[in-house]
């Protein structure tokens, strides 16, 4: 596959993350690699989000990666996007044994916010290279620690734009074996539980032992990615005793070669290439197996490479692989001998979402055109709907806790868990309108609803105006461009609204606003009116649960989310945001934490913002189905 370069329209040029023809040996620990394409450095999760729909709708395979630490980047240009997570850095304690932290925090740096709070548990990973995405992803492990003891829950987002929460019993499998590692999810943030309160001096000691070690050892002689290879337990023996057994210390191929002091690292001694370091492990690899010993890679090789190296080391077991089957065929029928059949195998590593790679059915990428018709989607013939319409659904859109808008510590709360999910298809919702297209709710344990929504609404369970002074979730839907369109006939006035408000409490009291700019009310919504969302139905169960569980929320149908759907392509923006009084404020997904964090007075102190959920440049895009 070729990529083009003047496929990426302006939305994607204009972004300050994005970077082209960016050497990859220059951005990643390894220091191998060609060229990347397109180079990306999110700063924030909706921004990556961004990214991901502008890839999958314009077909451009592209991969996830943080600073390399653990990937061999192919000496061929990287086709597609590269999109690094080093810069996703924000971190706070929920309470005071919950740490919240966004996958590009560095292993280092984990081990350091432990030390500050007294915590043992992340002293292991001090000095291990690396950002704590990777480290879950691997369940990496070193030192008598293991990601899998400290991590309790990890939040992902999808290729096509999903966030997900998984609880740890999900998530790790075994020995440097996770869900992540066959699942095209990328984990943006996690929650770890610490346990192992300390004294500092003993934590510290534990650090520099750590880090005394990895320079016995060599470690940061030159730069590596660590073990090479996983250890086999059934062998009996540590895979670089394995290696130095079988003569390959001090062993080199260009410019990479295997450490003198431990048979598991090759490093890159300089002016050496990807094709030299993995023909090196090839080898390796090779020579163990003609020993009955069969072990597997633990580096990530990222781009394209020589099919028979990725046959020999078998790269299909650590992440999804790419090829035309026919190719797949005649090199599976070469290499029966050195890796058990599969059934896709190819050149084409490490990519969360291969775009043009495989032969599959192309991404329908047209305008937007008018809608003719409100009970059929744009350009689709006349047809009636079916339940084969609602495959797959209910989907989950975001899922999650939410986190403190200005990230402080010990302003966790954990104990509120919100929804957004699509009940129906659009297709559906056009056929029969009285169906629910999203659903909005909250789920908090009937023993912790006073403690958390502890300011009532005026009214019980009624729309109401001024809903906002009591303690409740809400949620925005905005156009999916973001931006107000002016008619030209009428300059002071946007056509459609910009975007659309919820507000709803424990009781069921809800209250929905319309604006057509930020905080600017739209015509005949000035005051609030329930006749105005006809469509909109709050549902509660806290007057008659019988569970340990307040569910609430609302539901909405098509015809209101209409004036802010594009239709054509079933997009939609949404921010969940819960406002609980008392300077209580939090969102779903984050944003930004530099935009929303304390501020300068010009005196030298800090004084913290008011928060601001209006603001619909900010707010996740979704595609519906």
């Amino acid at each position: 596959m070729i990529l083009e370069l003047d496929r990426i329209d302006k939305e994607l040029q204009n972004l300050d993350c994005v970077q082209q023809n960016i050497a990859i040996a220059h951005t990643t620990y390894y220091q191998l690699g060609g060229n990347a394409k397109i180079y990306c450095e999110p700063r924030s999760v909706p921004e990556l989000k961004e990214l991901l729909h502008f890839f999958v709708q314009n077909k451009i395979p592209f991969a996830v990666t943080g600073t390399g630490s653990n990937s061999v980047f192919s000496d061929a240009d990287f086709e597609g996007a590269l999109v690094s997570l080093k810069n996703l850095t924000s971190s706070y304690w929920l309470d005071k044994s919950h740490l919240f932290a966004q996958c590009g925090v560095t292993n280092t740096e984990l081990a350091e916010i432990g030390l500050s709070q007294g915590y043992l548990d992340l002293a292991w990973m001090y000095r291990m290279p690396g950002l704590l995405g990777a480290s879950v992803r691997m369940n990496a492990r070193c030192y008598g620690g293991e990601t899998s003891a400290v991590v309790e829950q990890v939040n992902t987002l999808t290729f096509d734009g999903y966030f997900r929460t998984y609880q740890k019993s999900d998530v790790f499998l075994g020995y440097k074996k996770t869900l992540f590692m066959t699942r095209p999810e990328i984990i943006v943030s996690c929650v770890l539980k610490l346990t192992k309160k300390s004294d500092s001096q003993t934590i510290l000691e534990m650090m520099e032992n750590c880090e005394g070690d990895r320079h016995k050892k060599h470690h940061f002689d030159f730069p590596s990615c660590g073990s090479t290879f996983k250890n086999n337990y059934e062998v009996g023996k540590p895979s670089g005793q394995v290696f130095d057994e079988l003569g390959f210390k001090g062993t080199s191929l260009g410019g990479c070669q295997v450490s003198d002091y431990h048979a598991n690292f090759i490093f890159h001694k300089g002016q050496g290439t990807a094709s030299e370091m993995l023909g090196l492990a090839q080898k390796m690899r090779c020579r163990a197996l003609e020993n009955g010993i069969n072990l597997q890679l633990e580096v990530q090789p990222m781009g394209s490479f020589p099919s028979e190296m990725a046959l020999a080391l078998d790269f299909h077991k650590l992440a999804p692989v790419f090829q035309h089957q026919a190719q797949l065929d005649k090199i599976a029928s070469q290499f029966k001998s050195l890796s058990e059949s599969v059934t896709l195998e190819s050149t084409a590593s490490g990519y969360l979402w291969p775009g043009d790679l495989l032969p599959w059915t192309p991404l329908q990428n047209q305008a937007p055109e008018p809608i003719h018709s409100l009970t059929t989607l744009p350009n689709e013939p006349q047809r009636t709907p079916t339940q084969a319409d609602n495959q797959m659904l209910p989907l989950t859109l975001l899922e999650g806790t939410v986190h403190d808008y200005f990230l402080r510590d010990h302003h966790g709360l954990n104990d509120l868990t919100v929804h957004l999910k699509q009940l129906n298809s659009v297709r559906m919702c056009l056929s029969t309108p009285d169906l629910p297209l999203l659903e909005f709710k909250g789920s908090v344990p009937i023993g912790k609803l006073f403690e958390i929504f502890n300011i009532a609404p005026q009214h019980q369970s009624c729309f109401q105006d001024e809903l906002w002074k009591a303690s409740v979730i809400e949620v925005f839907f905005a156009r999916p461009a973001a931006q107000p369109e002016p008619d030209p006939s009428r300059s002071q006035s946007p056509t459609v609204p910009l975007y659309f408000e919820f507000e709803v409490s424990p009781d069921g009291s809800w209250v929905a606003l319309s604006f057509d700019a930020p905080r600017v009310r739209s015509r005949g919504h000035e005051k609030p009116n329930p006749e105005l969302w006809q469509g909109v139905e709050p549902f509660s169960n806290k007057n008659n649960s019988d569970g340990e569980v307040v569910e609430f929320g609302l539901k909405f149908d098509l015809q209101t989310l209409l004036p802010i759907l594009d239709l054509s392509k079933q997009k939609i923006r949404a921010q969940i945001c819960v406002s609980l009084g008392n300077e209580r404020y939090f969102l779903l997904p984050h944003w930004d934490s530099n935009k929303n964090s304390s501020v300068s007075s010009g005196n030298g102190t800090q004084t913290q913002r008011s928060p601001n959920f209006h603001q619909p440049c900010l707010f996740s895009l979704f595609g519906l189905k």
